[in-house]
């Protein structure tokens, strides 16, 4: 704060006696002092309130290394929340908890306060070893020395300050692993269904990349991050997400392709793809899900479908939660539904179906992450409810959501289940 108070005259003002008194009280030694002194006031409210910030809009806020790059790069550091939302602080690509914490000791807000250098008008002196200041030892020596620490009384001039602030706490910032969720569940009020059921959509729910981004406590490239994993699709200016129904069937258009044109699963061309669903999917959806499900080979210039992400899609349109499917028929069902060449791959299903095959017919019921409850012990309730036991693989796409940058799967495993090994697998049970 560069504006200094003015002090009121009447307002009585530490001299160099008062000084001195100080001085000798506190058993300093007057040499070791430099020749500059500041004496600390606390002023009135009302002298307070005149300043350009009043005192109490300040607020502290301690900063670990990467918040302190991130300011001297002159990078932004923007607070964000709503008003039933938690404050949260966000860089680039990282988003921070914001907490209050106390502390024993009191910190004080002092504008204009002269660091140790810039008090003293000729180099300051740094402890050599073995020589320490000895001002303690001194001042309890004989009183007689008193006369020659008046002689050697370096301090010149006093300059008074008013304390604008006492704090006795401060803001803390944690990393954390930002709720991305809500993310999610704005962009479900606005299914795209095709062309044909917009008008069935309330234009008022609709948001642009820039609306949901500032609604949003995440960074930005978690924010982009989070969009990538949803698949959300720019459709008239506006993001949105494809109905499960809709987006199988655009998928399973697309990757028709590749047997109709006999391609090779790494012989997929983007062109010819487009170009065949025009006037049946609207070009920027078939784009951006084109975009989605398929990687470019390098050394060709053509695309390969995700394995993974196609078979997911197959698997989600035909499970359905509570509903229980043979393995075998279900595997047999989605198989049919793939390009020739690909798989089903069990371990594709996890985070989708859970795979029973302790019970004498193995079986699979789909259970999707996204609609499980948010709070980890209501999920690890619901979870162990549908299955007495699971592997790691099989549960840490439903714990995901709750891992922090210091805190991963295994550990919240360890902390709320317990572990136990059959046949040389390890499982993961309910504690109680």
């Amino acid at each position: 704060m560069s504006q200094q108070m003015e002090f009121d005259s009447k307002e009585y003002l530490r001299n160099f006696e008062d000084l001195k008194s100080i001085i000798r009280h506190a058993k300093i030694d007057q040499k070791s002092c430099t020749e500059i002194a500041q004496a600390l006031y606390f002023k009135e409210y009302e002298d307070l309130l005149s300043t350009s910030v009043a005192a109490s809009d300040y607020k502290l806020l301690e900063l670990n290394d990467d918040l302190m790059k991130e300011i001297e790069a002159g990078n932004i550091l923007t607070f964000k929340g709503g008003l039933n939302d938690k404050v949260c602080l966000c860089t680039r690509n990282k988003t921070y908890e914001i907490k209050n914490a106390e502390q024993s000791n009191s910190l004080v807000i002092v504008p204009d306060l002269l660091l140790a250098e810039k008090t003293s008008t000729s180099p300051l002196k740094s402890p050599v070893s073995g020589e320490i200041n000895k001002s303690l030892d001194k001042s309890l020596e004989n009183e007689d020395e008193e006369g020659s620490q008046e002689s050697n009384f370096t301090i010149q001039e006093i300059l008074h300050k008013p304390i604008l602030r006492v704090f006795y706490n401060y803001l803390e910032a944690r990393e954390i692993k930002p709720n991305v969720k809500k993310i999610q569940e704005i962009l479900q009020l606005t299914l795209y269904n095709g062309p044909e059921n917009e008008h069935l959509i309330e234009k008022k729910h609709l948001f642009t990349r820039r609306q949901l981004f500032e609604t949003s406590q995440c960074s930005a490239a978690e924010f982009d991050e989070q969009l990538i994993n949803i698949r959300a699709i720019k459709i008239d200016g506006f993001l949105r997400l494809l109905d499960l129904g809709y987006e199988f069937r655009v998928v399973t258009f697309m990757t028709n392709l590749i047997n109709e044109n006999s391609w090779q699963l790494n012989e997929v061309d983007k062109e010819i793809t487009l170009n065949a669903v025009e006037g049946i999917i609207p070009l920027e959806i078939a784009s951006a899900i084109f975009d989605y499900y398929a990687v470019e080979v390098s050394a060709t210039g053509k695309y390969s479908y995700s394995e993974e992400m196609v078979c997911k899609i197959i698997a989600q349109n035909v499970l359905q939660e509570g509903l229980k499917f043979h393995l075998d028929e279900f595997m047999e069902t989605c198989q049919g539904g793939l390009p020739e060449g690909m798989r089903m791959n069990e371990t594709y299903l996890y985070g989708i179906g859970v795979i029973d095959k302790d019970s004498a017919m193995p079986s699979i019921s789909g259970l999707f992450e996204e609609n499980l409850p948010m709070n980890l012990l209501d999920r690890l309730k619901r979870l162990f409810q549908t299955k007495d036991r699971w592997t790691m693989p099989e549960i840490s796409p439903y714990l995901k959501v709750f891992t922090t940058p210091k805190l991963g799967i295994s550990a919240l495993l360890a902390k709320h289940t317990r572990s136990l090994t059959d046949g040389g697998i390890r499982y993961y049970v309910s504690k109680h």
